[in-house]
């Protein structure tokens, strides 16, 4: 892929996400969007993102993300 695909993919991605936030602002704002607060165990939840992100890494010969 080149880098101008890359980017543009990196770019909707951004865009897709960035509409996606507004529409649950505007659903909670109309009601029909509710949010809770709860804890989270912060090193559980890391270590289940590492669990889930390893293989898809090894897989992709990846070493780190790029954001």
């Amino acid at each position: 892929m080149t880098n101008k695909r890359r980017l543009s993919k990196q770019l909707a991605e951004k865009l897709e996400a960035f509409v996606g936030d507004v529409l649950n602002v505007y659903k909670h704002d109309m009601g029909k969007l509710s949010l809770s607060k709860y804890d989270v165990h912060c090193v559980e939840l890391i270590n289940s993102t590492i669990s889930v992100l390893t293989p898809i890494l090894l897989k992709s010969n990846r070493t780190q993300f790029r954001y």
